[in-house]
């Protein structure tokens, strides 16, 4: 079963602009990594972390991560923890349903 973070009628996540993010919100952010692997490939890896939202200014969010560091991101870079991450996302799609009658 889906939760309020997902559209009933198209199984495919609400746009995160839906949801409102406050300080004191657990949040996910993506991380990109770029590197060369044992063969002298280059390779570039995505994957998403969580942080606490410390203070908001403007369009962007200074975040307590999970590696112990503290860092400012724009807020739509960022979801609920508990809402699909923009990896998802970018999977799945996001809900374009038009109308609450729809979903």
């Amino acid at each position: 079963m889906r939760n309020k973070y997902w559209c009933p009628k198209c199984d495919k996540p609400f746009p995160p602009e839906n949801f409102s993010i406050q300080v004191g919100d657990r949040v996910d952010y993506t991380v990109q990594q770029v590197g060369d692997d044992d063969n002298d490939e280059r390779f570039i890896r995505f994957s998403s972390e969580e942080g606490d939202v410390l203070k908001i200014e403007g369009e962007n969010a200074f975040i307590a991560c999970e590696d112990g560091d503290e860092e400012w991101f724009p807020l739509d870079s960022l979801t609920l923890s508990a809402a699909p991450n923009l990896l998802t996302m970018a999977f799945t799609g996001v809900c374009e349903c038009k109308t609450k009658e729809e979903q």
